[in-house]
């Protein structure tokens, strides 16, 4: 268990995505209720602009956040220090509602800060490397595909 977690409370996470297309990146600001995003020409490249998209609740065991960065793959490669200062504005939005236990970094996320090591440094809470994201994915996948075709 990590210092400060309490067996009488759910583990907290924060899971960090990014946008995929520039309709992705609107959509988040809608979410997110950021209308410069959505409409202004800023696009999202301002540390501010991330926010939370989603809350998620495991029962008593697990609860977190699904936390956006409304910029594109594109924008998250050419300028990666910018990219990681969002990150790291995320995970601090993230933890003003509660400690964190773990950041999961979803995508671009975990190759922009170098498997979670670079956003690791700047913040106090476990960062994963991003393949356990992917592990789950691949799986979720392979039994789906094997259900409809009939097989194991």
């Amino acid at each position: 268990m990590r210092p400060g977690a309490s067996p009488t409370r759910p583990a907290r996470f924060a899971f960090l995505v990014h946008a995929l297309t520039p309709v992705d990146r609107r959509l988040m600001g809608l979410r997110m209720v950021r209308p410069r995003v959505t409409f202004g020409p800023g696009h999202g490249c301002a540390p501010w602009d991330v926010g939370r998209l989603a809350r998620l609740r495991l029962g008593d065991r697990a609860e977190g956040v699904v936390m956006g960065i409304p910029v594109t793959p594109e924008v998250l490669l050419d300028d990666q220090d910018a990219a990681l200062t969002r990150m790291v504005r995320a995970v601090r939005l993230a933890e003003a509602e509660g400690p964190l236990d773990a950041v999961g970094l979803g995508s671009l996320c975990a190759v922009v800060a170098g498997r979670g090591e670079g956003l690791a440094e700047r913040v106090a809470v476990p960062v994963t490397t991003g393949n356990a994201a992917t592990a789950w994915a691949l799986a979720a996948n392979a039994r789906a595909l094997a259900g409809r075709l009939g097989g194991p």
